[in-house]
């Protein structure tokens, strides 16, 4: 007798998210399967479930990828059989079922269905063939109906994506999925609030908010910064050509984030601060050596009972020493303190800078009233681009450059046209905080985090300043102090910019 060989099958099962929600069951698919299997003869040897809800839109998932690389280490002819409950359980793509079928073809390998006609005759096949048909017709027919929906929501102003960062879905009175503002707000605010200044790297962006308990990374924070939705518009190219005013609350205002999109574009000067690293040592790779002209470094050292922090020359021959933190910061201060003007000084200062700021509210109000009618005919603009797309007289390539070009050059100008009437309003409040710096730049230099520091030092010494034994050698300062500290610093310490003549001498 000849003894009968054994068929091994593989069991493969699906369900959707929408599938759970409707009474499907994996274990009922999975005994079905084992029911045939036995009815027909098969081993089974292995199960491949996907069990986390995913489509079978695409073959993108998991126990599917599972099962073809199982298949593909075995030898051929080993398993002659994959059971499903029915054929869509393996895709729902006439396109993804064929290749599958291919596949399984060629390593002889049958695909069974427990529900459905899976004989290979030409009856059998055309059944599958339409029964995969029908399958796909039902996914594009969910998709469409799905994405009218979508568009329908977005069109009212609705978001209907997963919530950003900054947002969570709640429902509203009418039961429809909104989103709103949730504990990360506060933080995306104070992302693009910094990002707006142009004096912030985004590393440094993402490294405050980590410190502040938000796990992010630059690539993400950028995403972040590019979306209009945190100033309460729904951009969606692919369906509308124009943003969607939403009806959720907007973190940022639509000025905050024009400053961000012209920073991130460039259009702006970002001013970053040097070597930023260490609050302990603002000084470092600022101050140079008087001997050797490198630039001094800082490290702490262990004394008996304590850390004792030090500013040194890396230069290893070098005489400078090691000189305590606090005492190169006392010297440091006292330095600035030889900058600061008198009162006298200080306020013909004020009332220099008052006059010439009446002068210029005229011409303010002038380039004012110029950007708003430029802001106008840049509208105007868009109705007729908009007129002639809808006309057929414009191509849609052609259409989308010209309205990019018009919408960045709008956003511009708000830009300029807010900052100049922001400028307008604060100026005398401005006034008085710079004087009151001018007053006491040793102090506002103790009192000020690392940041501040540093930009404030390179603001005064741009081109840094020598140090050795105590002494500070002659540097070069910014021209508004050697204007307004001429009468009063020791000119031996001090040095004109290059190019720039003093306007009065003492």
């Amino acid at each position: 007798m000849k003894t009968e060989k054994t068929k091994y099958a593989i069991i493969y099962t699906r369900v959707s998210s929408q599938e759970q929600t409707q009474g499907y069951s994996l274990r009922q698919q999975k005994e079905a399967c084992h029911h045939f299997a036995m009815n027909n003869g098969y081993t089974v040897i292995r199960s491949f479930v996907n069990k986390d809800g995913e489509s079978a839109k695409s073959t993108n998932r998991k126990a599917l990828h599972e099962l073809i690389d199982f298949v593909g280490k075995e030898k051929k002819g080993k398993i002659a059989a994959i059971i499903v409950w029915k054929f869509d359980r393996l895709s729902r793509s006439m396109t993804d079922y064929s290749i599958l079928n291919v596949f399984f073809t060629k390593r002889d390998i049958q695909v069974l269905s427990v529900t459905e006609p899976a004989d290979e005759s030409a009856v059998g096949k055309l059944t599958r063939n339409m029964l995969m048909a029908m399958a796909q017709f039902d996914n594009d027919s969910k998709g469409e109906r799905t994405i009218a929906c979508m568009k329908k929501a977005v069109s009212e102003g609705r978001w209907v994506w997963p919530a950003p960062i900054g947002y969570k879905h709640q429902k509203n009175s009418n039961n429809k999925s909104v989103i709103k503002p949730d504990e990360n707000s506060e933080l995306v605010a104070e992302a693009f609030n910094m990002m707006s200044k142009g004096i912030f790297s985004q590393k440094n962006i993402c490294d405050r908010l980590r410190r502040l308990g938000l796990k992010i990374y630059p690539q993400k924070l950028s995403k972040i910064l590019r979306n209009p939705l945190y100033t309460g518009y729904i951009s969606c190219p692919k369906w509308f050509d124009e943003p969607i005013e939403g009806i959720h609350e907007p973190i940022i205002s639509k000025e905050i984030f024009n400053k961000v999109q012209m920073n991130l574009d460039g259009n702006r000067p970002v001013a970053h601060p040097r070597n930023r690293n260490n609050p302990e040592f603002p000084l470092r790779s600022f101050i140079f050596c008087s001997e050797c002209g490198k630039l001094i470094t800082g490290s702490k050292s262990k004394g008996r009972n304590a850390y004792y922090n030090y500013y040194h020359c890396p230069t290893s021959k070098c005489t400078f020493g090691n000189i305590r933190k606090e005492k190169l910061h006392q010297d440091f201060e006292e330095q600035l303190e030889l900058l600061s003007p008198n009162q006298e000084i200080v306020n013909l200062f004020s009332e220099v800078v008052n006059d010439v700021l009446s002068e210029t509210i005229e011409s303010s109000i002038e380039t004012s009233k110029k950007l708003k009618s430029q802001l106008l005919l840049i509208e105007d603009q868009k109705k007729k681009a908009i007129k002639l797309f809808m006309n057929n007289s414009m191509q849609k390539e052609e259409y989308n450059l010209i309205v990019d070009d018009l919408n960045k050059s709008y956003s511009n100008l708000e830009v300029e046209l807010n900052e100049l009437e922001s400028h307008s309003d604060n100026n005398s409040k401005r006034v008085s905080e710079i004087t009151s710096i001018l007053m006491n730049l040793g102090d506002f230099w103790k009192n000020s985090n690392l940041d501040t520091r540093q930009r404030f030092q390179n603001l005064i010494f741009p081109k840094g300043i020598k140090y050795f034994k105590g002494e500070f050698g002659t540097t070069v300062t910014s021209m508004l102090f050697n204007v307004l500290g001429g009468c009063m610093v020791d000119k031996s310490k001090m040095a004109t910019p290059t190019g720039v003549e003093p306007v009065f001498t003492p």
